[in-house]
């Protein structure tokens, strides 16, 4: 790097520093995809046995072709709120505006101290 641009990083990282306060006040929401899984469990698998038979053979738990969405939103201290979103449901402008009025009343309950007007939404695919 050159001098100047030394001299410009330096100075974004004190304002950073300086505007530390705004990163408690951010809110993260990220979504992604999720495979369900096969209902057997470790325990449902167990069977009784003697001291001298062989062990069972557990069964595997399966991947289902069942996927669903899953959205999260966060800060620094905690999951503030996340929900499924039903197979087969459509993800469009109408239903991702329940899930942020819903999100909404969660940081309300979860983080009183943002409420209402301190905090900020950074959304995974929106720029900074």
């Amino acid at each position: 790097m050159t001098h100047d641009q030394k001299q410009c990083w330096l100075h974004i990282s004190f304002d950073l520093l300086r505007n530390a306060e705004m990163f408690d006040r951010a809110i993260t929401s990220d979504e992604t995809w999720c495979f369900q899984y096969g209902p057997e469990t470790k325990r449902q698998s167990m069977q009784w046995k003697t001291q001298n038979s062989p062990w069972p053979k557990k069964a595997r738990i399966s991947q289902l072709q069942v996927k669903t969405m899953f959205v999260c939103f966060f800060d620094h201290k905690v999951i503030v709120h996340y929900e499924f979103i039903a197979q087969g449901q459509m993800v469009n402008q109408q239903s991702y505006l329940e899930v942020l009025t819903r999100s909404r009343e969660s940081v309300r309950r979860k983080r009183p101290g943002l409420w209402p007007d301190k905090w900020i939404l950074h959304h995974d695919t929106a720029r900074a």
